[in-house]
């Protein structure tokens, strides 16, 4: 739910036209779902999947493994991305600009009763928490 809120807020061009209804979003993620389960399946290892919440509780624990799987090694300006000095031009341009936070979690609640067709759309994967 709350990832696609977000896509649903943002106001993106038409290059991204799944995003203007929350039915197109809400499968969007199911395909996404089904793709990296298809995936799981037939190359196992081949995605390293990421929890954002347990991101969020403990960063160490989910981007250690994540640099081990690249072939990196950590280094402690992994969390100071916040710090860079750098263009950004993506709807995160402001996101990016923090540490690590829960802002963006559960933000789609006080909308819940408007977002019926995505509930729907999502099925099973449509978290109420």
């Amino acid at each position: 739910m709350d990832c696609c809120f977000s896509n649903f807020t943002q106001s993106f061009t038409s290059a991204h036209a799944s995003s203007f209804t929350l039915e197109h979003i809400g499968q969007c993620y199911v395909d996404y779902v089904r793709l990296m389960g298809h995936f799981d399946a037939v190359a196992r290892g081949l995605v390293k999947h990421v929890s954002y919440e347990r991101l969020i509780d403990d960063p160490h624990s989910q981007l250690v493994p994540l640099l081990e799987y690249l072939g990196l090694r950590w280094d402690d300006a992994v969390l100071e991305f916040h710090k860079l000095d750098r263009v950004v031009q993506t709807p995160s341009s402001e996101q990016v600009r923090r540490p690590l936070n829960r802002d963006g979690m559960q933000v789609w609640k006080p909308y819940s009763q408007w977002l019926a067709p995505l509930r729907k759309t999502l099925g099973s994967l449509a978290s109420t928490d």
